[in-house]
């Protein structure tokens, strides 16, 4: 597909790379004894950077899908053919959190891993 026929929001990208960029970032911040302040979740009251990343994110998705069940449905899929799209990449993920999370499941250097 060219260049041409894509239709993408420029904001939505700039919002979605730093969003991508604070989710690593709170996932490996490099050293867990010494956090940066909004990498840090704020108590109960209050919030900071970190604690608005995922609803940063599900933004993006929301208006993302509606965006890309247009192009898709403009090139002649059917709304079964999306379900079933939608239905395979759940699995897909679900098989990877499981076996993922068997092999990988502690992060070196994070408190009460047993290797940092």
């Amino acid at each position: 597909m060219n260049g041409a026929n894509t239709r993408r929001w420029d904001a939505l990208d700039v919002l979605r790379g730093p969003t991508i960029m604070l989710m690593l970032l709170n996932i490996a911040p490099g050293s867990w004894a010494h956090n940066y302040g909004f990498l840090v979740h704020a108590p109960w009251e209050g919030w900071t950077l970190i604690d608005m990343v995922a609803p940063a994110f599900l933004f993006c998705i929301g208006v993302a899908m509606p965006l890309s069940f247009e192009r898709r449905s403009a090139r002649g899929d059917s709304r079964g053919h999306l379900m079933l799209l939608t239905a395979q990449r759940m699995g897909n993920g679900a098989l990877a959190l499981r076996f993922t999370t068997e092999i990988c499941c502690e992060i070196p250097g994070r408190p009460g891993s047993s290797n940092g």
